[in-house]
């Protein structure tokens, strides 16, 4: 629940501990600038911050080494997390430790692709996940 000042949010739902861990390779972050800049007819321009609770935003996918599991996950997806509009905890390596950190599906997910030949199926999928703040 978030206490509604921005500060800290403590997800009640967890990432499932039997579904894969995000990979880490490729992974994009990026955090939501908190500045804001006007610009003046004189062409100097004046730099404010425009808040201080930071969300990041996080590029990331997870292999899914069974079909049944890349189901399962659409299907906790789509109840749990009533299609992902639900906050949930979740281990994410970052400089300042691996969390878990609170998330949320940003929008629909992409996938699950298969990857590989149908006697060895894997899955792919892959999300935009909003972090609630930025990790000091």
């Amino acid at each position: 629940m978030a206490d509604g000042q921005g500060g800290c949010m403590t997800p009640t739902i967890f990432w499932p501990e039997h579904f894969p861990a995000a990979l880490l390779s490729g992974r994009k972050s990026s955090v939501v600038n908190p500045m804001i800049r006007t610009e003046f007819a004189s062409g100097r321009s004046r730099a404010r911050r425009r808040f201080t609770a930071v969300p990041v935003i996080h590029n990331v996918s997870w292999l899914f080494k069974t079909p049944e599991l890349a189901s399962e996950f659409e299907q906790w997806f789509a109840e749990t997390l009533q299609d992902g509009t639900e906050w949930f905890g979740m281990e994410l390596v970052l400089p300042q430790g691996k969390g878990p950190w609170p998330f949320q599906f940003r929008t629909i997910y992409s996938g699950p692709d298969m990857m590989g030949s149908p006697v060895g199926q894997r899955w792919v999928v892959e999300a935009e996940l909003l972090q609630w703040l930025r990790a000091n």
